[in-house]
């Protein structure tokens, strides 16, 4: 083991003279890597430092992942034996293990060998004991902390889920804390009905061990205790929002990772709505169904299972049906067709006023479609329709109440940029400097002049800025969602 502290020279850079030092520390560094003599060299990160650090130990073998899988291409310089993972090898865990390939290792499934010390295990079961919890009761630990705030889900979730865990499923329920996250365990139980959550004791890693191995389920972000669980066969739920569960989640048979839709951890909650759109709607019928919010296409291809009738008008809360549009859908309706699906002009209201021009209109929208023949596409945002058969576009329009006013454009820009941002870097699209600088300019100088917003006045300027500012954000976010994954890679 060569422990090396890259956080400090960070912080040393700083000091006067600390460039020197910094200097003189990889030197030292770089001589005792080498006196090592190492036959192999393998860089998991895939960074320039890393690089650097595997070129300086003089391994004749030295493997990595290829230019395209590295996080920073240029580490494919220091490496002369480069892998690309696998399409199936999906999990870090298993990106790992495939740079195993130039040795003519071919890895089997990974055994986690976790020791226990007996001391630890004796201490963690006198614990149980006196807080009465026995062998067979269904023990839940919950792990409210993480090593980023980003990656924690709301305390206040934690306790509404903690809750309803004892009162639904009859669990004991014990809440794991770390260093500086007692008062979030505190928070939790001091907030449920007396005494039905327990404080876990302040543990070392030994006892923590212990703690969740007696476990029937843990519950935890992306953080230590949620992998040691996977590792020690435990069943584990991760809770994921700017980091990715199938990359960085817990690994193993008995474990999941829940993903927000959206990237951060508040998009993991309850999907009670917040404008009462269920509470109208169950003033006309009892076929209203809440559900957790698992991202746009997800929801609504749920409700197509739902709906028994031969036709589906799929409508959004802010959306109405023109008195034209209801007798056309109507005679549809009545000679059941002809097409399979019917694509219908959608005429977007902003601040009182129908928008003509900027690319805003028609804005045909696939809504009207035979049941079994069209899906959802998965999509982050702006999902739409697939049809399978003849689809014809209709005259009569649409109504879109877009936006409430400014602030409220504001807010859902912030929030679908960030759903579009993710999409992107799961496809794994790297942002350059011209997506931040000429996609919005583009943007804005498509609706503003080729498609003439300009004719819609003021409405058509402030439209053409505050589009090509969503641009922007999903662009930035994206790459700072690339930064942050710099961070998190190297840890499963």
């Amino acid at each position: 083991m060569v422990p090396v502290d890259t956080r400090l020279w960070r912080r040393m850079i700083r000091r006067p003279a600390g460039m020197r030092q910094v200097w003189d520390k990889v030197g030292r560094l770089r001589t005792r890597i080498r006196h090592a003599r190492f036959d192999v060299a393998i860089d998991l990160q895939g960074l320039l430092k890393s690089g650097l650090l595997t070129a300086y130990t003089g391994a004749p073998v030295r493997i990595g992942f290829s230019a395209s899988r590295c996080r920073e291409r240029g580490n494919a310089l220091f490496t002369n034996r480069r892998v690309t993972p696998p399409p199936e090898a999906a999990h870090v865990v298993e990106q790992y293990l495939a740079l195993l390939g130039p040795l003519g290792i071919i890895p089997g499934t990974p055994d986690f060998h976790v020791p226990i010390p007996a001391d630890s295990s004796r201490r963690i079961d006198d614990f149980l004991a006196k807080e009465g919890v026995k062998p067979g009761d269904r023990l839940v630990v919950i792990n409210p902390g993480a090593g980023r705030p980003e990656k924690q889900w709301p305390v206040s979730h934690f306790r509404t889920l903690a809750e309803r865990l004892i009162t639904e499923a009859g669990a004991r329920v014990l809440l794991a804390w770390g260093p500086d996250e007692a008062h979030m365990a505190r928070q939790i139980g001091l907030e449920l009905p007396g005494g039905s959550a327990l404080m876990a004791p302040p543990t070392d890693l030994g006892e923590l061990t212990a703690l969740l191995s007696r476990a029937r389920l843990v519950i935890a972000n992306d953080t230590g205790p949620l992998h040691l669980a996977a590792a020690l066969g435990t069943p584990a739920l991760g809770l994921f929002g700017p980091t990715r569960a199938v990359r960085n989640g817990p690994f193993g048979p008995r474990c999941r990772g829940l993903e927000s839709p959206d990237g951060t951890m508040g998009g993991l909650s309850p999907a009670e709505s917040t404008d009462k759109t269920a509470q109208l709607a169950r003033e006309f019928t009892d076929k209203v169904w809440v559900r957790p919010w698992p991202g746009f296409p997800v929801q609504k291809n749920f409700a197509l299972e739902q709906a028994t009738g031969d036709w589906i008008l799929s409508l959004d809360a802010d959306e109405r049906v023109s008195p034209e549009l209801r007798e056309r859908v109507r005679r549809i309706l009545m000679v059941d067709g002809p097409a399979d699906g019917y694509s219908v002009p959608r005429k977007n209201l902003f601040w009182g006023a129908w928008v003509r021009h900027g690319g805003l209109y028609p804005d045909y929208q696939l809504r009207l479609f035979r049941h079994g023949a069209g899906r959802f596409v998965e999509s982050a945002v702006h999902e739409s329709v697939a049809v399978q058969g003849h689809v014809e576009a209709l005259a009569e329009p649409l109504l879109h109440h877009s936006y409430r006013g400014l602030e409220d454009f504001v807010a859902r820009s912030n929030r679908y940029s960030t759903l579009a941002a993710v999409e992107l870097t799961r496809e794994g699209h790297r942002p350059r400097w011209t997506d931040l600088t000429l996609r919005p300019f583009a943007r804005f100088f498509s609706m503003y002049v080729m498609k003439m917003g300009f004719l819609d006045g003021w409405r058509g300027f402030v439209l053409a800025v505050l589009y090509a500012n969503y641009v922007f954000l999903r662009m930035a976010k994206a790459w700072e969602s690339r930064g942050a994954g710099r961070e998190d890679a190297g840890a499963p």
